[in-house]
């Protein structure tokens, strides 16, 4: 019973996880034809928005369910016994045994996945084992890395709950989140110049307001249970370039300067030698790593973010409330899609009267001559 539970729990994260991406490709879909279209900052908040939903769509689908409940009593948001219901109305044409088998697709798998010496059963969670296992050594690596960045630089100054740190050993600032304080480490060499220093800084600062180092953080935790699913990779991938995007707007707009001296400050820190350390794979850098394997994807978002500068508009303000409203809207649409995917607390009427009907067509079938 506990091996069936967790199967469950997880395929209906990894369920969640692909509407939260579904969701978010249509609601960026509908940001392009409003205001919001040239922000990246108004795309970083429907991600964020995102991902805090995904975590509390279970709740808030119970919660959903519950208020149709008392306003229509027998009213469900189940597909499953909305399905049932349909077919029962002749809105599906085929055999009741053939359909009641297809509502029982992931009940037979589920099974099956937790059989005995099933061959298929045994690799596939050896696969997903293994990659999870790889994934947390992954982790651990890039932790003690941070811890190490950490110890070989030097503390340069307080600011608030951000500690700067000034290293030899980096060529790359960047951003991490700490388990009490945040931390900046930034390239020794920096100092000789003033206006680098003042970007790299405001930028990894901005990170932090914005989020994005708790936020990679907490996307890093969640590798090891989805490093195989394509959704979590487009929205890890989706929070990273618009998270720099976002934050070169922010920027630009804080520190008053032209976007060709902001871009060329970026292009020479990628200039610089050393590329970055393991443990920017836990935190925020001002550019993407360089290294071999990498060069190819950090050139492409580097244009990418060149073309961003050049089309910079002054930050618009959204109004509160059309901002609740979209959130709201976001909330709905993923608690609806997550309570239809839920399994059926018991057999309802409509499931006894299919099983009926399903009885009665394989009596009819044996009574045949």
């Amino acid at each position: 019973m506990t091996a069936r539970l967790a199967l469950d729990l997880y395929i209906d994260a990894n369920l969640i996880l692909i509407l939260t991406v579904l969701l978010v490709a249509v609601m960026r879909a509908a940001q392009r034809l409003g205001r919001a279209r040239c922000t990246h900052r108004a795309q970083l908040t429907l991600l964020q928005t995102a991902l805090v939903c995904a975590l509390l769509s279970p709740v808030l689908a119970t919660g959903l369910g519950a208020a149709l409940s008392a306003v229509s009593p027998g009213a469900t948001l189940n597909a499953t016994d909305l399905a049932v219901s349909t077919y029962l109305r002749g809105g599906l044409d085929i055999p009741a045994t053939e359909f009641e088998a297809w509502l029982d697709t992931r009940a037979q798998l589920t099974e099956a996945f937790l059989a005995q010496g099933s061959a298929p059963a045994m690799l596939l969670a050896a696969g997903l084992l293994g990659g999870a296992v790889l994934m947390l050594i992954r982790l651990a690596r890039a932790a003690l890395a941070v811890r190490r960045g950490l110890a070989q630089g030097f503390l340069w100054r307080r600011s608030g709950s951000v500690d700067i740190h000034l290293s030899d050993h980096v060529a790359i600032p960047y951003a991490v989140r700490g388990l009490r304080r945040y931390h900046v480490v930034l390239p020794s060499g920096v100092l000789v110049r003033t206006a680098d220093l003042r970007i790299a800084l405001a930028h990894e600062f901005q990170h932090i307001r914005q989020g994005d180092t708790a936020v990679e953080l907490f996307l890093e935790l969640l590798r090891p249970l989805f490093f195989w699913n394509p959704a979590y990779l487009i929205l890890k991938r989706g929070f990273e370039r618009t998270q720099e995007m976002a934050c070169d707007e922010r920027v630009l707009d804080r520190l008053g300067i032209g976007a060709q001296e902001y871009a060329a400050c970026l292009l020479r820190f990628c200039g610089r030698r050393g590329g970055a350390t393991r443990g920017q794979a836990l935190g925020v850098a001002l550019v993407r790593w360089t290294s071999h394997g990498k060069r190819r994807a950090a050139s492409r978002e580097l244009q990418q973010r060149f073309r961003s500068l050049s089309d910079v508009r002054p930050p618009g303000r959204t109004r509160p409330v059309l901002r609740g409203a979209a959130m709201g809207v976001f909330a709905t649409l993923l608690a609806l899609s997550v309570a239809g995917l839920q399994s059926p607390p018991d057999w309802s009427h409509e499931r006894l009267m299919l099983s009926t009907v399903v009885n009665l067509e394989r009596l009819e079938a044996r009574n045949r001559p």
